[in-house]
């Protein structure tokens, strides 16, 4: 079960922070380091206690770092402008199983049947996905000696070489996780698996139009629908569980008090769900591919595809539509005696996925549109009590949609039920079809009359 982390903020001085650290290591540290008081000559005098010995500043840097500056740095990465749709802390396995379970079969009453179907078995209709943590990336941070020495010599020295070190991890980590979060929704948008509003292009005399778009899919979210999400299943969200994403233009043009309106929701209070973003098309690309080396999947963005995403105005989607989870924070040292220095390396690992259940729709004032259709293989010949998977190549451009609607007709043969064709463009044939030729089409379902 995921845990959110409680909120730590650092707030005790440097002499509370020196003292928690003496009574929290003990032993020889505690006997040979004196109490520190609120003056600068009682920092110096700790700090030179702790300078004298190797196994004191050793300890004294592990302390700071694992039992201070890392607890901050641990409640500070919800800070990250999107960090109201995380998850938590997964403590446990690094897959996460989503089930959806579909609307219930329903059939008329009928006294004369109800005996022979009293004992039939009506399994209900179960989806599942699977999400399976995917990042992997280390924040690495040098603390020298001489970092050490300077940090003794005011009332505040530990304090600012604490905020130092956090700053740069954090601030990082929050930066990452912020553009990866948009990575996730800018490769499902191109890859055409995210529903689509057209709107104009955002301006004072087009923001009223733009707000009734919004407006209507929010309204539709209420209802139940297979429009809405990437598994077309029959779903709904509450308007109190929707967010609208907005890029910083167009909320700075839009009413908010006429769009909280139609969420029933008081100015302030709908404030909370409104979430900005600067655009999709000033995604760090450099990091996010430094992140995802090691991860076969993952593919760079073109300037095509970037020229595309800054086209997204805004994003209406459940609050559940994000699946990110953090499976593992820790922390590592070592001393390098050669360079006089510690050398400290936070390890983060996060489950970052998207749920194919959940709403979500796109406003783009960019034209998208399907250029062609192609099925991958070309003529060949199926076995009899054999299946053959075919896949077929959908040429798009902005944020069409790249499925496909599968159909088989008969040439030479006869269309019966052994021979049939999926969803997923599976052939299956069964003992009993006649041999022949048959024709298997692939036809868009954002173009029908784009086929092959």
């Amino acid at each position: 079960m995921a845990v959110i982390p409680k909120t730590a903020n650092l707030t005790k001085s440097t002499a509370g922070i020196l003292n928690a650290i003496r009574y929290g290591i003990g032993g020889e540290y505690y006997a040979g380091v004196p109490k520190a008081e609120d003056t600068t000559a009682s920092i110096r005098a700790v700090g030179e206690a702790i300078l004298a010995f190797q196994s004191r500043q050793n300890a004294f840097v592990s302390a700071l770092m694992n039992r201070i500056a890392f607890e901050v740095i641990k409640s500070k990465q919800y800070e990250n402008p999107w960090a109201m749709f995380k998850r938590g802390y997964l403590e446990y396995g690094e897959t996460i199983e989503e089930i959806f379970v579909n609307l219930c079969k329903v059939r008329g009453f009928n006294p004369q049947a109800s005996p022979s179907r009293v004992f039939q078995r009506n399994i209900p209709s179960v989806s599942s996905a699977f999400h399976s943590m995917n990042v992997q990336c280390e924040y690495p941070t040098t603390i020298g000696e001489e970092q050490l020495r300077q940090a003794f010599l005011s009332l505040n020295g530990v304090t600012t070489l604490i905020a130092g070190i956090v700053t740069s991890m954090y601030t990082a980590m929050n930066y990452d996780e912020f553009n990866l979060m948009k990575y996730l929704i800018a490769r499902l948008a191109l890859d055409g698996k995210i529903p689509v509003e057209t709107i104009d292009a955002p301006s004072a005399t087009t923001s009223a139009g733009i707000v009734t778009k919004i407006k209507t899919v929010a309204n539709n979210f209420e209802f139940m629908s297979d429009e809405y999400n990437i598994a077309g299943v029959k779903n709904f969200v509450q308007k109190s569980d929707q967010y609208v994403l907005e890029q910083t233009d167009l909320n700075a043009i839009i009413d908010v008090n006429v769009l909280a309106t139609s969420f029933n929701m008081e100015k302030a209070e709908f404030m909370g769900h409104i979430v900005t973003f600067d655009s999709f098309g000033n995604i760090d690309t450099d990091r996010i591919a430094q992140i995802l080396e090691n991860d076969t999947s993952f593919v760079p963005f073109t300037a095509t595809e970037l020229g595309y995403l800054s086209k997204i105005r805004a994003i209406v989607c459940a609050k559940d539509f994000f699946m990110i989870y953090d499976n593992l924070q820790k922390m590592t040292e070592n001393y390098n005696g050669d360079g006089l220095a510690w050398n400290y390396f936070l390890h983060k690992w996060q489950t970052l996925s998207a749920s194919p259940f959940e709403n979500i729709t796109l406003f783009t004032d960019l034209s998208s549109a399907v250029s062609s259709v192609a099925i991958d293989q070309s003529a060949l010949t199926v076995s009899v009590a054999g299946a053959t998977r075919f896949t077929a190549t959908v040429t798009t451009t902005g944020f069409a949609s790249k499925e496909v609607e599968w159909s088989l007709t008969a040439g030479t043969g006869t269309l019966n039920d052994y021979i049939s064709v999926d969803q997923y463009g599976i052939v299956t044939v069964k003992t009993g079809a006649t041999d022949g030729t048959y024709t298997l089409k692939a036809t868009s379902l954002a173009d029908s009359t784009k086929y092959d």
